[in-house]
């Protein structure tokens, strides 16, 4: 069985990535989808001068999250297609690799840049540190 992690921040490289997915899984019947969002946990002297408690931030990552994912959800949705859905807090390219080893996927299929202050810098370095770390094949979507 397929078993495809996507892992999407909302942007318009990760969409495509989730259109990508939903065209493949027509010809893939039971490919199984993990659709995954990664928060970057805001620095400790950030939230130590906001006063935000921790237990808050939790709740925070976690709405946020599903808001990044929600256009991906409709379209899965839409499409008629199981997934599953994680929000996970750390360091984008590590939680991607790790979930993908940790599920057992065969593939990872994620947009080329997503969000953040210098997308083509910064994100832009998550999809090549993931090609580089990935025990399977991954498919970057432009």
């Amino acid at each position: 069985m397929e078993k495809v992690i996507v892992p999407v921040d909302g942007s318009a490289p990760s969409q495509r990535a989730v259109e990508f997915v939903v065209a493949r899984a027509k010809e893939a019947p039971g490919m199984h989808i993990y659709l995954v969002n990664v928060q970057e946990p805001p620095a400790a002297e950030v939230v130590a001068r906001a006063g935000v408690p921790a237990e808050n931030l939790h709740v925070v990552h976690q709405r946020e999250g599903m808001k990044a994912m929600e256009s991906a959800r409709k379209a899965f949705d839409e499409a008629k297609l199981q997934y599953t859905v994680s929000v996970l807090v750390g360091n984008v390219a590590d939680h991607i690799l790790a979930r993908a080893r940790e599920l057992g996927c065969t593939q990872i299929v994620m947009g080329t840049r997503g969000r953040g202050a210098l997308p083509s810098l910064v994100l832009g370095s998550v999809a090549t540190r993931v090609v580089h770390g990935a025990a399977c094949p991954v498919t970057l979507v432009k």
